[in-house]
């Protein structure tokens, strides 16, 4: 009973996998047919299908108009609902909004000595000079530390604004009482600064000796480089010279929640100018400025990112070299078959998708972010890869006499391969455009449109540039462009007989054509068939070995693609096989055996062995299987079947091929232990810049301090409880050890707890009360005065609503390692026994948050991506084992990206997040291209079809990645670090992907690749009799599909198993359930899974032999004995 359950299940799976391939089957066959009819309607009207997407693209294009741009690091590379903004958020409701740090390095040119006494009262001089500096916004006018006007400073706890500077360390020479409104006196440069820390009065906000506090001065973060004396003493020093000095404003409007206020925006703008102004002044007496404001970085990207002319410039040049590219390798020597005006158009075709989907973008309110500027590049490159395709496609229908049936042909042939690559590519932006990024969203998003347009004006604009010329190219030779524009003022209507009614007619005789090819050698022409043989004259032959039969049967059909391809393989083969017989001496017999093309094989040699040779009888002229002089692309297509598609089958290249592959691999995995995170808004400003300039000299002299820190306590504490002061403590013994926090640490709380009396904390234990007056009563004092603008107390000053201190992280930390550490020493805080919130926040925490979610949200995304890519191959793709392969490509492609980061000098980050994932789309173009080709060759084993796939797709291939290539170098002379990152990904995406389809996939599937299914390959004919096939050798056996020892001794070969009666028509793979027949032009049935009682499995169609399908068959070829070549070929050879 077990049993029979397990075998009912096994039935129902078999049934529904059944039903799944024959919808899939109906999927695609209704596609291939969609493509096909479309063609010929667009070959009949193609001006419409010119000049309309032309004015669809001016039209919208207007849009562009409506641009508006966004340059804001913060909203371009931040997630807006992110923790850190979040914090940032409540800090700016507690204590308002993060300071705006202004800095001024100062450094000695030559090392010279700044704390002389001129250079120190230049600096004074400028630093009140700041003081002073005012702006005017909306007719108000704001000042820094000036009385008259509204500051734009951040107060201290003792009135005074924010200001760091190592002139406040000196005093003045005569001390008032009150120093009167113009507030200036005359500092005594002439007093040493002791080391670490300088104790200094300095006067508060009333300008009034009685009204003074005593700053504790941490020296090092004012002066670097410095000579102590005595020397090598550690406290207790005084500092003798110093070589950098480091000066901090820091600014914000009262009242104002807006971090970018336009106020601060100003100021910031005139003090960038002021002292640029002073930079010749103080180079005279051996100083050097250095300067950066907080808007010095949204500046220098907007400077970077923003196109100017010379960008414009560069994207002409960049234009000019794909169009240059795409017409040379179009070119031919021969006028008539050049397809360089036809590959304008397809540039063209791209531009004007570019410029629809722009103005589409604009007009729906989206902001122009930077990433944007290198969408032309992008989709240029991906648009023209599917103008090769349709090129190469097209080429390879050279035996259909009729253009219109050729260019149908062609598109048929390539558009489920385009389609697949489109979607794919589309699904890997949609996916992106999901990010929290908006600069990556934005991005994703126009460039999903402009891909998707580009699909559009392909099948438009190009694929009626292509109709046309193939008009101009059945006209034979003429002034080129002359001939293109005759073939304009022609509108066809469908003239052309229907495939049904043309199937019925006699063919016209081999003379009648000869008119329609110039070239069309004479009989007596010398010149070698090979080179010369024209397709109008040779489809003919190629398909019948005689002259037309003048009976009433169906003429024979013209060589498809596939058929082609192998008949060029068997025929170099034999070819070389013969020079090699003729130029060895050899035994007879093996000389007779490789005049045949028998060969041994052997470890190192080639597996393309045919057991008998070329018969012309049954074969045709071997010069009719050779594309004709000057078919574009033909030269690259000889070359991947002259060698690579040869090598390829040799066993010792796959065993090296294996093994490159799997050092390939362990070094992409070592790679992966070695990738680092972080994206550092350093690398998105110009080389030149002077953000740039100023940070790197920055951390090479204050090599001890990085950002400064607040941690914020934003609930009403208990402060006064024992557990909570204990807590506080332990949470401060963890900041000040825990190795991300330098030794500055400014923590007024921490202060209060460890100077005031324990007696007294403890007596104040149940009284709130007494504990916030005491606190107020510390804070008032001198030393302490300067940290009371950390506590924020009610109106009444009874309780603390809020607390935060401040400290300088260590620059040896990563900052989402400090964003990280400092966030889980507050969560062990929130989980003690006080229960004492709080949070950290820093000025770039925001961008800190990508680096710690940055590794699960790419392979989140690029899981997304995966997953539909599976699902469109599944549908699309016909055997299981070709969908299989793409998905294991792609991830050892993606394997290989992650590991090569480290290599390149890459970290993962959002912008090389989204190249990872648009590598999906990208890498999936060259595996799918190829397995599905494989999967509809008709070779009699892996090897040959590999070869054959070789020939089919190297061609385009190889173009699309070349000319994506060329079209990424442009991007290389852009100044902003965006584009080199994008530039190095697409590199390594582009080259990986191209290796794996090209090099490795073609292996693979010489070694495990999907049997030949003879039901995709039914093609039937009329003849008179049965002809016997060629067959591969029998040396080749062990490269077979199936299994040979079931028929132990039988070798196959054709129509005819030997030991057997001969058989209409069959070509056993010995890889289904049953034998394959035909029976009165119907697919004959498999015997099935015999554990389901009946016989509805999956058998194999009725198949004419590989490498000459189109030979004479004894099945009739339908119920009224005709089928037209369109019918056979596109009805039942899927497209590759």
């Amino acid at each position: 009973m077990a049993g029979d359950a397990k075998k009912g299940v096994w039935c129902r799976l078999g049934e529904v996998r059944g039903l799944f391939q024959r919808v899939k089957e109906r999927l695609v066959d209704g596609i291939n047919e969609g493509f096909y009819r479309y063609t010929l309607f667009v070959y009949d009207f193609p001006c419409w299908f010119i000049w309309v997407p032309v004015l669809m693209a001016l039209l919208m294009g207007v849009g562009i108009l409506n641009r508006t741009e966004e340059y804001a690091p913060m909203k371009l590379y931040a997630i807006p609902d992110s923790q850190a903004m979040q914090d940032q958020a409540r800090l700016t409701e507690l204590f308002g909004t993060m300071p705006r740090v202004t800095y001024l390095l100062v450094e000695g040119i030559d090392g010279q000595n700044l704390l002389q006494a001129h250079i120190l009262r230049a600096l004074d001089r400028l630093d009140r000079q700041v003081a002073n500096l005012t702006v005017t916004v909306d007719g108000k006018t704001y000042g820094y530390e000036d009385p008259r006007y509204e500051s734009v400073c951040v107060k201290d706890g003792t009135g005074r604004c924010e200001h760091e500077s190592v002139v406040q360390l000196y005093p003045p020479k005569e001390w008032k009482t009150d120093y009167g409104d113009d507030r200036n006196y005359e500092v005594d440069f002439t007093k040493s600064l002791n080391y670490p820390y300088h104790l200094q009065f300095r006067l508060d906000s009333s300008w009034s000796r009685n009204d003074s506090s005593l700053i504790r001065w941490p020296v090092p973060l004012l002066a670097a480089n410095v000579t102590l004396e005595p020397e090598g003493c550690i406290e207790g020093c005084k500092v003798k010279a110093a070589e950098a000095l480091l000066f901090r404003w820091l600014l914000r409007r009262n009242g104002s929640d807006d971090f970018w206020d336009p106020v601060l925006l100003a100021w910031e703008q005139a003090w960038l100018d002021l002292v640029w102004e002073q930079i010749p002044v103080f180079e005279e007496i051996g100083v050097r400025l250095v300067r950066n404001a907080r808007r010095s970085v949204d500046d220098e990207l907007e400077e970077s990112t923003r196109l100017g002319l010379l960008d414009y410039a560069r994207y002409v040049i960049g234009g000019i070299i794909i169009f240059s590219y795409c017409a040379i390798v179009n070119f031919s020597t021969i006028p008539h078959r050049s397809k360089s005006l036809p590959a304008f158009f397809g540039c063209f075709a791209v531009l004007w998708a570019v410029m629809f989907s722009a103005g589409l973008y604009y007009s729906l309110g989206f902001v122009h972010v930077p990433p944007i500027e290198a969408t032309p590049f992008l989709c240029m490159g991906i648009g023209v890869d599917d103008m090769f395709v349709i090129f190469n496609s097209y080429a390879l229908a050279v035996k259909v006499t009729d253009p219109r049936e050729r260019v149908a042909v062609a598109i048929k042939d390539c558009g489920i391969s385009i389609t697949i690559t489109t979607l794919t590519n589309l699904i890997a932006f949609g996916v992106g455009a999901s990010s929290d990024y908006l600069s990556i969203r934005n991005f994703c998003i126009i460039t999903f449109l402009a891909l998707l347009m580009g699909y559009f004006y392909a099948l438009t604009f190009f694929l009626a540039s292509v109709c046309l010329d193939a008009k101009r190219e059945a006209a034979g030779k003429g002034p080129y462009l002359e001939t293109w524009c005759n073939t304009c003022r022609k509108r066809r209507r469908s003239s052309t007989p229907t495939p049904a009614l043309k199937s019925a007619q006699p063919p016209p005789p081999p003379a009648a054509e000869e008119h329609h090819d110039p070239e069309q050698p004479q009989p007596d022409s010398t010149t070698e068939p090979e080179h010369e043989q024209e397709h109008h004259s040779v489809s003919i032959s190629a398909s019948h070995p005689s002259t037309p039969s003048r009976t009433s049967s169906p003429p024979p059909a013209a060589l498809d693609t596939f058929e082609l391809a192998a008949l060029q393989l068997k025929a170099q083969e034999l070819t070389i096989r013969q020079r090699r017989a003729s130029t060895t001496s050899t035994t007879s017999t093996t000389s007779s055996s490789r005049q045949h093309g028998c060969s041994s094989g052997g470890f190192f040699g080639v597996h393309l062995g045919y057991e008998d040779g070329w018969d012309e009888a049954r074969d045709g002229p071997m010069a009719d299987v050779e594309e004709p002089v000057g078919t574009v692309g033909r030269k690259v297509r000889w070359a991947f079947r002259r060698f690579w598609g040869r090598w390829v089958t040799i066993p010792a290249v796959k065993v090296v091929t294996l093994l490159l592959f799997a050092g390939y691999l362990a070094v992409s995995v070592w790679g992966v232990t070695r990738m680092t995170t972080g994206l550092d808004l350093l690398w998105l400003t110009p080389e030149d810049s002077y953000y740039r300039v100023f940070w790197s000299r920055y951390f090479t002299s204050f090599t001890s301090y990085g950002e400064d820190v607040f941690v914020v306590f934003p609930n009403r504490q208990e402060w006064w409880k024992k557990e909570v002061r204990e807590e506080y403590m332990a949470y401060e013994d963890r900041l000040r050890s825990g190795g991300y926090a330098s030794d500055q640490v400014f923590s007024g709380m921490y202060e209060f707890y460890t100077r005031t009396d324990q007696a007294t904390l403890e007596e104040e234990e149940d009284d709130p009360q007494g504990f916030t007056a005491e606190l107020r009563k510390f804070l008032s004092k001198k030393e302490i005065k300067i940290l009371a603008s950390d506590f924020k107390f009610d109106e009444e000053r009874e309780n603390l609503l809020a607390y935060k201190l401040r400290f300088f992280a260590s620059p040896d930390v990563s900052g989402a390692k400090l964003m990280t550490r400092s966030r889980e020493d507050c969560h062990i805080a929130a989980e003690g026994p006080g229960g004492l919130e709080c949070f950290p926040y820093g000025e770039y925490f925001p961008y800190y948050e990508q680096d710690v979610s940055i590794v699960q949200s790419t392979l989140l995304n690029m899981g997304y991506a995966l997953i539909a890519v599976l699902l469109v191959s599944m549908f699309l793709m016909r055997d299981w084992q070709c969908w299989v392969l793409v998905m294991v490509m792609l991830v050892t492609i993606d394997v290989g990206l992650f590991g090569f980061l480290d290599f390149w000098d890459l970290k993962l980050n959002m912008m090389s997040m989204v190249c990872l994932i648009l590598s999906v789309g990208f890498s999936v173009d060259y595996t799918t291209h190829m397995c599905h080709t494989f999967s509809h060759c008709v070779g009699p084993t892996r090897n040959h079809r590999v070869a054959e796939t070789l020939i089919l797709m190297g061609n385009p291939l190889l173009q699309g990645v070349v000319s994506t290539f060329l079209s990424m170098l442009v991007i290389l002379t852009m100044r902003s670090f965006i584009f080199v990152i994008f530039f190095r990904m697409m590199t390594l995406v582009l080259w990986i992907g191209f290796g794996h389809g090209i090099i490795l996939l073609p292996v693979i599937l010489s070694l495990i690749g999907p049997k030949n299914d003879s039901h995709s390959h039914t093609h039937t004919h009329t003849a008179p009799e049965p002809t016997k096939t060629i067959s591969m050798c029998a040396s080749d056996n062990n490269n077979r599909e199936g299994d040979s020892g079931t028929k132990a001794g039988q070798l196959i070969s054709g129509q005819q198993i030997v030991g057997q009666q001969p058989a209409p028509s069959l070509w056993d793979t010995s890889e289904g359930d049953g034998v394959t027949t035909e029976t009165d032009g119907r697919e004959g049935e498999g015997e099935g899974d015999a554990s389901c009682g009946h016989g509805e499995g999956e058998g194999v169609g009725a198949f004419s032999p590989p490498f000459i399908s189109h030979l004479p068959s004894l099945a009739s070829s339908s119920p009224s004995g005709s089928e037209t070549s369109a019918t056979r070929r596109q009805g039942d050879v899927p497209s590759p």
